[in-house]
């Protein structure tokens, strides 16, 4: 069987290329923005998935961008076949077009029996700053 262990949103992912680790370095919870519409910066998204069995399975998912008025658009959809242990699925979002502020859900979806079902919803809270108040005079 299949599980998602967990989601999150950063600012980089690094996988070091001797022993295949990776580090996902300043975790998002939000950005700022002095106007809109607006691009999102380098954002990254790590998904681990755990197979607990050596049989090969399929895995079918996706990763939809839910946006503060309940626009859905999807990302990514793919198909991976898994083997036992930890799997990574790691995406780079490089300034993706938003158009107002509130917050957005990253939702990856797995397709199981024919039915999408959410493994996860992680938010990222976009904020308009008034940048004038953040001038120096």
């Amino acid at each position: 069987m299949i599980k998602h262990v967990w989601t999150i949103l950063c600012e980089k992912i690094i996988t070091d290329q001797q022993t295949n680790q990776t580090s996902y370095l300043t975790a998002l919870e939000g950005v700022n923005t002095g106007t809109f519409p607006a691009a999102i910066p380098y954002i990254a998204l790590g998904v681990l998935w755990f197979k607990d069995s050596v049989d090969e399975e399929p895995l079918k998912f996706r990763i939809i961008l839910i946006s503060p008025n309940k626009d859905e658009k999807t990302l990514l959809e793919t198909e991976q076949v898994l083997k036992a242990g930890n799997h990574r699925t790691n995406i780079v979002l490089n300034g993706y077009p938003v158009q107002a502020a509130g917050t957005y859900f990253f939702k990856v979806q797995v397709l199981k029996e024919n039915l999408w079902t959410t493994a996860s919803e992680t938010p990222l809270v976009i904020s308009l700053v008034d940048q004038s108040a953040t001038k120096k005079k």
